[in-house]
């Protein structure tokens, strides 16, 4: 009996592992649009690294909260070093750049480049505020998707999805991306050059989907903090 039972869950695994492997890309990203228009709030961490050219690295790991339907996110730094204890707050059409040094929040438009001082790589025919969106159809518009495989992790089982730039004679190539199955949020990111090179790779841990965030959690501002209006 006990071994019926073990045979019928197994077959049960299976056939649920082949169902979730038959989804088409554009089914994965149908269901990530569906979650995205869902979620009140999200917070979790990022961490990762930025490769420049030489070959020398940036350590990134980033308290990151957001109530996408606000318009809202706020990420604080924890690496790289030079940063740390700074924040930036996105706030629709402004960015609030935090420095705990000087005890400073320079308020800049979101198209402003100097508004994030560089630290995101930018998506070439995209506006770079620094936002970030789980919908990935809609934060790669216009890129080529495609579907690069389906395999079992510690984080569970998961979708690998490839964006291509339609663009020519551009940084990045393209964009491999972990999808986590019946979650249907991102787990990772690879941003890839035109020779192969690794640009830029994030991982999105500790996710935490409706929490509890407030608006006043994400647009806190020392109350001592000089205010800087560069808009």
């Amino acid at each position: 009996m006990k071994i019926k039972i073990f045979t019928g869950i197994i077959a049960i695994f299976i056939m649920n592992l082949v169902f979730s492997q038959d989804l088409t890309v554009d089914q994965v990203l149908d269901n990530m649009k569906a979650k995205a228009e869902a979620i009140e709030s999200a917070h979790f961490l990022l961490t990762g690294r930025l490769i420049d050219p030489d070959g020398s690295e940036i350590v990134l790991e980033v308290d990151v909260g957001l109530m996408p339907k606000a318009q809202t996110t706020r990420a604080e730094f924890y690496q790289p070093d030079a940063l740390a204890d700074n924040f930036i707050i996105l706030d629709k059409d402004a960015v609030y750049n935090y420095v705990y040094l000087t005890n400073q929040a320079t308020i800049f438009s979101a198209d402003d480049p100097d508004a994030l001082g560089g630290i995101l790589p930018e998506r070439e025919g995209h506006q770079n505020d620094g936002s970030f969106d789980f919908d990935l159809e809609k934060l790669f518009s216009g890129w080529n998707a495609s579907l690069d495989g389906y395999e079992e992790t510690g984080a569970g089982n998961v979708y690998k999805i490839r964006f291509d730039n339609k663009e020519e004679d551009v940084v990045i190539n393209h964009v491999n991306v972990v999808v986590l199955d019946k979650e249907w949020i991102p787990i990772s990111m690879e941003f890839v050059k035109a020779d192969g090179s690794l640009m830029t790779e994030l991982f999105f841990e500790d996710m935490e989907i409706d929490g509890g965030l407030s608006l006043d959690d994400l647009l806190y501002i020392p109350d001592d903090a000089e205010i800087i209006d560069e808009r």
